[in-house]
């Protein structure tokens, strides 16, 4: 091997390491937006009792850029073909989500800031989130498509034992 070849392959094998160092860098900078959902939320302390179920969503960015959430919405998707491609068969803006005391939407999430929003569940909520269809989202500014997550319901013992006593 001549030096003209190892100098060669040295440039090669650093330029190669600098330039995915470099696309590594732009994937991962900007807004990271994580979601999370509680099912069945309810709303304690405040000033009267409240006994509804809420839809709880939690927006945290781990990005490190801030970005603006504009909307929360709900859809639902006719199968996973639709969910794909982003398609959804209902969908509905949730018009007032901010917590009691939160911020609403549209808000501005900085790095390392988290927002909640939540909905209270009429009948078709309830139906879709018990058969496992309801999905909640949140538009950023900076995508033009929604963060999206399934809503998993889960039953309470009271509600299980009921379930299966009415069965027997």
């Amino acid at each position: 091997m001549t030096l003209t070849t190892s100098i060669a392959l040295y440039a090669a094998i650093v330029s190669t390491v600098s330039l995915t160092l470099s696309a590594r860098k732009w994937l991962i900078t900007g807004p990271r937006l994580v979601l999370s959902v509680m099912p069945r939320g309810k709303a304690i302390g405040g000033a009267g009792q409240d006994d509804n179920e809420y839809v709880v969503l939690t927006v945290t960015n781990r990005g490190d850029l801030a970005t603006t959430l504009t909307t929360m919405a709900a859809f639902r998707y006719h199968s996973i073909f639709h969910r794909w491609r982003r398609r959804p068969f209902w969908a509905a803006i949730v018009a007032n989500p901010a917590i009691t005391g939160g911020q609403n939407a549209p808000y501005l999430i900085s790095p390392g800031d988290r927002w909640m929003g939540m909905a209270k569940y009429d009948d078709k909520l309830l139906e879709l989130a018990k058969s496992g269809k309801l999905f909640i989202a949140i538009h950023a500014s900076h995508s033009n498509r929604p963060f999206v997550k399934k809503v998993r319901w889960s039953e309470i013992a009271a509600e299980k034992t009921a379930r299966l006593a009415a069965v027997s």
